[in-house]
């Protein structure tokens, strides 16, 4: 079957490997990615398109059935199995829509991505060896060589005294954004080393004239400087990139003096800033920053998650430098926080999480948060934050009354969790947005249950007894996965009332979520025999128990859960577990085909149908229930190392 056919085709897949939808589409090098994009959209469908030789973009429509899970399934088994099978086995590299965007900042487009990204998954898929031989080529011509090629698809060049390293994805990344040819984007970039071998020199020479307290050399490509004593290697090819983007090749030493060699070196960190209370410099007088009307923007650098001020130490150093360089790696932090919206009203909502102020100062971040809440953006905001942790992002349509609803469940929020306190700043702006966002983040949506629960607290006292005002403290917990501070509400609550089932197994819950399930067994044992009808609480005194290595009780606490709720495919997975611990196979492969009887899609009982015909030898049935568990979950390690296990890795 011929993968560049003018006429577009479908392909059935085997049931093992199948499709959602059943049928993936192909078609033609004709083929415009914005056609592809429209007919996505239009159709409903899933369309895999050739967009320039052996560079692929899989479009998946956006709706209630496609959750993440399934776009993986549907990525996976197009990098792994689909595409290999045209193309004589042959590996695929794989680019997802937000890794593409933060590739691309900066470029211009020729597609509108941004409404694009409103309805589609996007993924890109390349072919590796393709890109390595016209990389491989260009090298030649250029007189470079190729010394190394790193796990994460990064090559090594070397102009035969300095090393830069190169991304194979970036280059179908911006080839497609662009709408240039894959060939020309390779050439553009492998001609731009010429430049930046160049810069090399300079910046060696710059440092060695400039930060005269270290001794400098270069060995193997490497830049090495000893200090103290102490010799480590210096990243001067991400120094350079910073200096080509800030527009500074022309005055690299004037820029260079200004900063100490910690300062400069990105081997262990990056440049970010932040936005700070004006209160926080008066501990760091010597920060660079710049304090503007109620709050600070701070340089720092960032590593494993710890912002450490830049000291200003020479008058040339501005903050704007640094502002500039830190918009360069705007995707290098992970930034994580709840999210909280306004009743019935989605034009304003409030991010509460470590540092998240900081992101009104890059609008690309704004808008990678619209992104990535699957939101429409308009082309403007209001930004209020009145601490670093809190940022409320509003619509010009939002009403005051909306604005202050969601900074009060902000602050509320943030006292309940936050475990110190946080220096008052104002930061009120307008800021446009652009077409197109960046950023990594993970955002949890705040449920309006968790402010019911508190707001039940808050009755007058002679009405509610304090055991339930903890106990209702503890489920707001739970609604937003504090399970710590949830145990500690439901351990207050049982001061109150000893005896009182609900608790004891809310506690014994919390505690299991926090992994102190040894501490969590007496709870949950205790609140059965206050209500040996729910099967629930069976269930997790089961699990306690079989994680404690009391595997007889966990049979009886299973059977239990099973008698009360014989179709519940979960009881029946865990006592057949139990049954597999106790050694009786026989009675362990009865309860789990029971459980797939009444879900047989549950991967987890596939996988422990896999470890008992494992144990006994029987490795094609083994293999079967593999498949069938990474099938239905092909983001589980466990899953796949066991599938590893019993294909490539018997090999």
């Amino acid at each position: 079957m011929d993968i560049n056919a003018k006429k577009p085709y479908r392909l059935s897949l085997a049931n093992d490997i199948d499709f959602t939808p059943k049928t993936c589409e192909f078609g033609g090098n004709d083929g415009k990615l914005q056609q592809q994009i429209e007919k996505t959209i239009a159709r409903r469908m899933t369309i895999l398109q050739e967009i320039q030789k052996r560079v692929f973009c899989l479009t998946i429509k956006k709706h209630d059935q496609i959750d993440q899970i399934q776009v993986k399934k549907l990525c996976d088994k197009t990098q792994y199995i689909l595409l290999p099978s045209h193309h004589e086995q042959e590996p695929f590299g794989k680019i997802s829509f937000n890794n593409f965007k933060n590739i691309c900042h900066g470029l211009t487009s020729t597609i509108p991505f941004s409404q694009y990204a409103e309805s589609c998954h996007l993924i890109v898929f390349y072919h590796l060896d393709l890109v390595e031989q016209i990389v491989l080529l260009k090298l030649e011509e250029q007189g470079f060589s190729l010394v190394e090629k790193l796990s994460n698809r990064t090559l090594i060049i070397s102009n035969n005294t300095y090393h830069y390293p190169i991304s194979m994805t970036k280059f179908p990344a911006v080839a497609i954004f662009t709408g240039q040819a894959l060939e020309t984007v390779i050439t553009e970039e492998i001609t731009a080393l010429n430049k930046k071998f160049i810069l090399s020199d300079k910046v060696y020479a710059s440092l060695k004239k400039n930060i005269i307290a270290s001794d400098w050399h270069l060995s193997d490509g490497k830049m090495l400087v000893t200090t103290n004593g102490l010799t480590q290697s210096f990243d001067y090819p991400s120094l350079i990139d910073d200096l080509i983007h800030m527009g500074l090749e022309d005055r690299i030493e004037e820029h260079l003096y200004q900063y100490d060699i910690g300062d400069l070196n990105l081997q262990n960190f990056f440049p970010t800033i932040t936005v700070r209370s004006p209160a926080h410099l008066k501990a760091r007088p010597d920060a660079l920053a710049h304090v503007d009307k109620g709050f600070a923007i701070v340089a720092a650098k960032e590593s494993v998650g710890k912002q450490i001020p830049i000291m200003a130490h020479h008058q040339g150093q501005k903050i704007s430098s640094w502002l500039s360089r830190a918009s360069r790696h705007l995707f290098r932090h992970r930034y994580k926080a709840r999210v909280i919206f306004a009743n019935n009203y989605r034009g304003a909502f409030s991010l509460v999480g470590e540092q998240i102020a900081t992101i009104a100062m890059f609008p690309a971040l704004i808008k990678g948060v619209f992104e990535t809440l699957d939101m429409p953006a308009p082309k403007s905001v209001r930004l209020i934050a009145h601490n670093e942790d809190i940022l409320t992002i509003a619509h010009d349509t939002a009403s005051w009354v909306d604005i202050n609803e969601t900074n009060q469940k902000a602050s509320l929020l943030f006292r309940m969790v936050s475990s110190d306190g946080s220096d008052p700043l104002s930061l009120f702006q307008q800021t446009a947005l652009p077409d197109l966002g960046v950023g990594n983040f993970t955002l949890k949506i705040v449920h309006d249950n968790f402010f019911s629960l508190i707001e039940s607290t808050t009755e007058p006292k002679k009405s509610i007894p304090k055991s339930n005002v903890h106990y209702l403290l503890g489920l707001a917990y739970d609604c937003i996965d504090e399970f710590g501070l949830a145990a500690q509400e439901f351990k207050k609550a049982l001061r109150f009332d000893n005896a009182d089932p609900e608790i004891l197994h809310a506690l014994g819950s919390a505690l299991m979520e926090t992994g102190n399930v040894k501490e969590a067994l007496p709870f949950l044992k205790r609140a059965f025999a206050l209500t040996p009808d729910n099967p629930e609480i069976a269930n997790l005194w089961g699990k306690s128990s079989l994680t404690c290595g009391h595997v007889d009780e966990a049979i009886v606490a299973f059977e239990e859960a099973v008698r009360l709720s014989p179709g519940s495919p979960d009881f029946l997975k865990n006592l057949g577990e139990g049954y597999l611990l106790a050694r009786r196979p026989e009675d362990a492969l009865g309860a789990l085909h029971k459980a797939l009887r009444c879900d047989p899609s549950s991967a987890q009982t596939h996988v422990t149908l896999a470890f008992l015909h494992l144990n006994h030898g029987e490795d094609e049935q083994a293999k079967k229930h593999a498949l069938l568990a990474y099938k239905e979950d092909p983001t589980d390690a466990t899953i796949a190392d066991l599938l590893w296990h019993l294909t490539l890795g018997k090999k």
